[in-house]
């Protein structure tokens, strides 16, 4: 991977070299910035646009976008504006324009800017699209290419803008709350009070091995890698969480069922029976052994290499299973 942005900037390297060479060709430099002034509590976003010819600086705009906008949101903006000014630009440009380049340094901003399917920053993908349609519609000759920039790598023109859209986070403002803004403050809200819930609440014990950090709303790396079939992943979580075919999670949830291990109908079945103790599971324990010689349950439950193991001891052993239930037929995908 850096190699390959190795090898884009030396690209960018050299075809700035040829517009800043060429009279032909226009470089236009959007960006958009994200910060919080010392004399505010809230982040606010500013976006900015730099139009260069022969590396030399003919037009810049730029805008504050308040506090309710994203990074997101102003990078798809400074192109739109951009796309819009362009059009007053061109008219009183005394050369000649056959390339007109745009330097985006996000990649998410270069994605959705053309785009006109539905998405948190489409007005602007719209107003991009329909300034450079008339673009090319009033100037058939010129040819349009967006191009990714690698931001603070010196880039004369990037380095420039996104001073100008730092400082535009300063500037007035009369932007709605952005769709963006709005998801992601929820997302943000939502995930806070999720966290605030689980610390003000104990786990219960069968929880506190594995559960023992915040929640998140990213995967576990485990579950992201998994090729097992689905019961193996459904035996996984319920053994995580202690919810589970086995004497101790009957013993509180379903009274009725005896919470006795059928190895010797005297010992309690609980998980860390089934796991480090039980000998009807002797032929698989080996699994554990190889992540914890010392069969550490707090390990098995809580790291990546204790999953894996556990994985693997479950595959192979009929732990967790409700012998004396119905056959289900799992799904194997």
């Amino acid at each position: 991977m850096k190699q390959e942005c190795t090898t884009h900037h030396r690209h960018i390297q050299h075809l700035l070299n040829v517009i800043t060479t060429n009279p032909d060709h226009l470089a236009i430099y959007t960006n958009g910035s994200s910060c919080t002034p010392h004399y505010r509590c809230k982040p606010h976003t500013g976006a900015a646009f730099l139009v260069t010819h022969l590396g030399k600086h003919i037009h810049n705009e730029a805008r504050g976008l308040g506090p309710q906008a994203t990074s997101f949101d102003a990078e798809l903006f400074s192109a739109a504006l951009a796309a819009n000014r362009i059009l007053d630009v061109l008219p009183t440009h005394v050369h000649r324009t056959t390339h007109i380049h745009y330097f985006i340094d996000n990649t998410a901003a270069i994605d959705k800017v053309y785009d006109m399917s539905k998405h948190p920053g489409q007005l602007n993908s719209i107003l991009f699209h329909d300034a450079t349609d008339k673009l090319l519609s009033t100037y058939p000759d010129i040819s349009v290419t967006i191009h990714w920039c690698p931001s603070h790598k010196g880039i004369p023109g990037n380095e420039h803008v996104d001073q100008l859209a730092h400082a535009a986070v300063l500037l007035p403002h009369s932007i709605p709350s952005t769709i963006t803004w709005l998801r992601s403050t929820a997302h943000r809200r939502t995930l806070q009070h999720w966290q605030q819930e689980w610390v003000s609440k104990n786990c219960i014990n069968s929880s506190r091995y594995a559960l023992t950090t915040l929640p998140t709303y990213t995967l576990h790396l485990v579950l992201q890698k998994f090729t097992e079939t689905r019961h193996i992943q459904s035996h996984l979580l319920q053994c995580i969480t202690g919810h589970a075919f086995m004497g101790k999670y009957y013993q509180r949830f379903i009274p009725n069922e005896s919470p006795l291990c059928p190895c010797d109908n005297t010992t309690i079945q609980t998980r860390r029976h089934v796991l480090l103790h039980c000998p009807i599971h002797n032929h698989a324990r080996s699994f554990l052994r190889e992540a914890s010689p010392s069969l550490q349950l707090s390990f098995i439950l809580s790291t990546v290499k204790g999953w894996w193991a556990l994985i693997s001891f479950l595959k192979h052993s009929c732990a967790f299973i409700k012998q004396d239930g119905p056959q289900m037929v799992f799904d194997p995908g």
